[in-house]
């Protein structure tokens, strides 16, 4: 008998995530994170670590409950678009594997709550879509929440052109775009205006940002890769779901040529942009791996619809193994910090 993964939603998508929830818990309680929050990290992040550096080991555990909320928003915004051929908790799943277990890095609470701003910002901005009748409050709530991930992680700047994708896409005013840009600028001009009010050039922000994206090589990619064999497996396991999400991509739009123009192509077509701004900052030298937490938000969403649409050994076989390497990884640090 031919098992179909689509059919037990409860068995199979539940059980695992709550069992991969706990392994990187498990992992977040007795292991260290080494990560170090630089000037690779953006200026609010760093004014964070430095005030709350005795106690921000304990902050950066709670990465984990913040990818949850993250994946819940996104399964829902999912389902409520009606993105696949039925609704299911696939995405969900997903997200908390590639969100989790690529890099040791994605562990950090600053990365996390980047990914978390941009599944916020994109249901705010979708949601104002919804109808021809314009949503400002929508708009400008999802350009601030968006303008706020450089803040954070400055490599987030390259989510920037989303907005205005996304308003192409849905053929909406320019009205409506300056509303978002004003929202996205917003920040960084309030926090640029705090900085100064206290005896800090104006630019601090700007500069952040710009020597953060101005390093642009592969040499730390590749360092980073050949430090131990795990970070070469998760590298060679990011990479061949990079190229299998973009097949799906690929199948996805064939297979619906016929209905190119309803709102759940346009949606997932915005979350495949958000893939493609992302991809190009691993050639980012002071922190290539920033932005593979955002990119997990794309990729959940591409390997869902092939186990939504595909009911196959092959499939099956793919969601065994993904399952499994992300409880692997767990289980690979945690023996690493307790034997030795």
């Amino acid at each position: 008998m031919r098992l179909d993964i689509s059919q037990k939603p409860q068995l199979l998508v539940i059980y695992p995530s709550l069992l991969i929830v706990v392994a990187s818990f498990v992992r977040h309680i007795y292991t260290e994170q080494n990560v170090l929050i630089n000037s690779s990290y953006g200026i609010a992040s760093q004014q964070i670590y430095q005030l709350l550096e005795s106690g921000f080991f304990i902050i950066d555990k709670l990465s984990i409950v913040i990818y949850i909320i993250g994946g819940v928003v996104l399964t829902k915004l999912a389902m409520h678009k009606e993105l696949f051929t039925r609704k299911s908790l696939y995405p969900l799943i997903c997200y908390l594997i590639f969100s989790t277990s690529f890099f040791n890095t994605q562990n950090n609470i600053f990365e996390a709550l980047s990914s978390l701003m941009v599944i916020l910002s994109l249901d705010r901005l979708i949601k104002s879509f919804n109808t021809k009748k314009s949503n400002f409050h929508y708009l400008f709530t999802a350009g601030v929440m968006m303008g706020s991930i450089p803040l954070l992680i400055p490599q987030g700047v390259f989510i920037l052109p989303i907005l205005i994708i996304s308003h192409l896409i849905f053929k909406r005013t320019a009205n409506e775009l300056i509303i978002s840009l004003s929202g996205y600028a917003l920040p960084t001009l309030l926090y640029s205006y705090i900085l100064w009010a206290v005896g800090r050039p104006f630019n601090t922000v700007v500069n952040n940002i710009y020597n953060a994206c101005s390093e642009w090589n592969y040499s730390h990619v590749v360092d980073l890769i050949v430090q131990d064999n795990q970070i070469q497996y998760s590298t060679i396991f990011f990479f061949i779901t990079i190229i299998i999400s973009t097949i799906a991509l690929i199948i996805y739009n064939i297979r619906n040529k016929d209905i190119q123009q309803t709102p759940s192509v346009y949606v997932l077509m915005i979350f495949s942009y958000i893939g493609i701004l992302t991809i190009p900052t691993l050639l980012i030298s002071t922190n290539p791996t920033a932005l593979v937490s955002i990119m997990a938000i794309p990729l959940s969403l591409l390997m869902s619809s092939i186990f939504i649409e595909y009911k196959s050994h092959l499939s099956t076989l793919l969601y065994i193994i993904m399952i499994l390497f992300s409880i692997s990884v767990s289980v690979f640090h945690l023996y690493k910090q307790l034997w030795f």
